[in-house]
């Protein structure tokens, strides 16, 4: 079914998106029955990256330096090129939400992101310090994930409190890779190298 998946994300209603290197969103629905959305590039893949809000699906696409909007629900697309900004050479990477916002992190400089409303307009960039690897939503704040630590942010990256410092053992973090929130039993996971570690209040 797939040709390496890249990323996954998830929607309100239990529906989970996967791309890979091919043109099309592998859907599935909460009766496991899939389904693709397919979507256009400009001249080809490299690595994919998504996202879910609102019904949109946001994907972005080093390759061609692309983010494409499309409906969950099949329909047309938007695509926004970014390349270049103010402060140099930008590559969309990993991308996620908080709040009404979009984030896209910038493959060649992964301590910078530009943030985005749900138009993917108003594009605001922001440094960050940190490698910014993946970030989820907990306890009302943005919890960016890099390499070493946790960051507690708000909708600008403005660091509130950082956590799991860098180590090895309970509590903290020595090579972070991915983060996710559960909402049954209001954990954090986070991938720690090849171990997967639980966090919580």
């Amino acid at each position: 079914m797939f040709t390496g998946i890249s990323d996954i994300c998830a929607d309100d209603s239990g529906n989970f998106y996967a791309v890979d290197r091919s043109t099309g969103v592998t859907v599935i629905d909460a009766m496991n029955m899939t389904s693709v959305l397919p979507f256009s590039t400009s001249s080809g893949i490299d690595s994919l990256y998504i996202e879910w809000m609102d019904g949109n699906l946001y994907i972005t696409n080093e390759y061609d330096n692309e983010i494409y909007r499309i409906p969950d629900s099949g329909g047309a697309q938007m695509t926004v090129s970014v390349s270049v900004t103010a402060q140099g050479y930008f590559t969309p990477g990993e991308i996620f939400k908080f709040g009404a916002s979009l984030y896209v992190v910038n493959t060649l400089n992964k301590k910078q992101a530009i943030k985005y409303d749900q138009n993917l307009s108003s594009a605001e960039v922001i440094n960050f310090g940190a490698n910014i690897i993946d970030a989820c939503v907990y306890g009302g704040a943005l919890q960016v994930l890099s390499e070493s630590a946790v960051y507690k942010t708000d909708g600008a990256l403005a660091v509130l409190l950082k956590w799991g410092d860098f180590g090895e053992g309970p509590g903290r973090v020595f090579n972070g890779k991915s983060i996710a929130y559960n909402t049954i039993d209001g954990l954090l996971y986070i991938q720690d190298g090849s171990t997967i570690k639980k966090f919580g209040e």
